[in-house]
């Protein structure tokens, strides 16, 4: 398992393409072990996901084997669901989310536990809003100054 401090440093959230350079070239470069590589691989379709590149996040996603390592099936629903919910798919993330938390809590990942209960949360913000809005019509949008 990578720390989490190696990763963070291999992230600038406000530069997704340079954090996707840095973590291919670290996969190459830096980590020899498999779920070193895996994990960082999840990281890779984090990156492609933030630049707008989902369905080839989704397929790195989908090409990743875990192995057996809880980090890396962590990792794996984890980046999913967020590609997911930045789809407008917060549904569809939200039981990626929970899988993610459950599976990390269980396996004693309490950072990745805890970022996993965070996007269940706003998933399930989004779900809620997403609900509100069909459920009024639109009524509750904004006023637009347009007569209805």
């Amino acid at each position: 398992m990578i720390a989490q401090e190696t990763l963070d440093g291999l992230w600038d959230f406000s530069d997704p393409l340079g954090s996707e350079q840095r973590l291919r070239a670290a996969d190459t470069n830096r980590f020899a072990l498999r779920v070193d590589r895996n994990e960082l691989s999840t990281q890779v379709a984090r990156a492609l996901g933030m630049q707008g590149r989902r369905e080839e996040a989704l397929h790195l996603l989908d090409l990743i084997n875990d192995g057996g390592e809880p980090v890396v099936l962590v990792r794996i629903l984890l980046e999913r669901g967020r590609v997911l919910l930045a789809d407008g798919q917060a549904a569809d993330a939200m039981p990626l989310f929970e899988d993610a938390a459950h599976l990390a809590a269980e396996s004693g990942l309490d950072y990745l536990a805890a970022d996993a209960m965070q996007m269940a949360a706003v998933a399930a913000g989004a779900v809620e809003a997403t609900a509100a809005a069909e459920t009024s019509g639109g009524r509750n949008a904004p006023d637009d100054g347009r007569p209805r």
